[in-house]
C-alpha cells in the first residue's frame, strides 16, 4: 500500500495541412509517483513536453522540417530541469524507399542548482521503408556541450537513435526505439 500511486498521463497531437505545409502541435503531460531509475528511489515527478513543428514538402522527394520544443521535469524533492530546443532538418529521397538528410539541433538545458548547459547536435538521418508496413528510422552524429559556469571544457559525445515502426492498422502503429543522448540528472548537481 505504501507504494500505490495514482498516475496521470495525457497526450495531444494535432495537425493542420495546407498545400505544401503541415503545422503540427504536440503536447504531453505525466504526473507520476513511483520508482525512478535516475533518482534510485520512489519519488513524485511531473513531466511536460510541448512542440510546434513545421513540415514543408518542397517536392515529392524533398522535405524541410523546423521544430521548437520545450520539456520540463519537475521533481518536488529532487532537482528539476527545463530544456528548450530548436531542430532544423532536411530530407531527400535518393531511392523509392530511402530518404536521407542532415539535422541540426540547438538547445539549452537549465538544471536547478547547477550551471546551464548549451548544446548543438549535428546528425545524419536515414529513413528506410523495409516493407509496406515496416519502417526503420535512424540518426547518428555528435553533440557538443558547453556549461555556462564551473570551468568545464566543451564535451563532444557521439549520439544516435534507431527506431523501428510497424503499422498494425491504418491509424495504429507499434514502434520500438533505442538511443543515446545526454539528459539532466534529478539527483546530481
Amino acid at each position: 500500500p505504501a507504494q500505490n500511486s495514482l498516475d496521470q498521463s495525457y497526450s495531444l497531437l494535432t495537425q493542420y495541412r495546407m498545400t505544401q505545409l503541415a503545422i503540427q502541435l504536440e503536447s504531453k503531460f505525466q504526473s507520476l509517483n513511483g520508482a525512478d531509475r535516475q533518482v534510485g528511489a520512489f519519488t513524485t515527478r511531473m513531466l511536460f513536453f510541448n512542440a510546434l513543428r513545421f513540415v514543408y514538402t518542397h517536392s515529392e522527394k524533398t522535405n524541410l522540417e523546423f521544430e521548437i520544443n520545450q520539456s520540463t521535469s519537475r521533481y518536488p524533492q529532487q532537482l528539476s530541469s527545463y530544456t528548450t530546443e530548436a531542430h532544423l532538418a532536411f530530407d531527400y529521397e535518393i531511392l523509392p524507399k530511402v530518404r536521407i538528410g542532415p539535422e541540426a539541433v540547438f538547445g539549452i538545458n537549465q538544471v536547478q542548482d547547477s550551471p546551464n548547459r548549451v548544446y548543438q547536435t549535428l546528425n545524419a538521418r536515414v529513413d528506410y521503408q523495409i516493407a509496406e508496413k515496416l519502417n526503420l528510422k535512424s540518426s547518428a552524429g555528435i553533440q557538443m556541450n558547453q556549461y555556462t559556469s564551473g570551468g568545464e571544457p566543451i564535451r563532444i559525445l557521439p549520439v544516435f537513435s534507431v527506431e523501428c515502426e510497424y503499422l498494425l492498422l491504418t491509424k495504429t502503429s507499434f514502434s520500438i526505439t533505442g538511443y543515446r543522448n545526454l539528459q539532466a540528472s534529478p539527483s546530481l548537481e
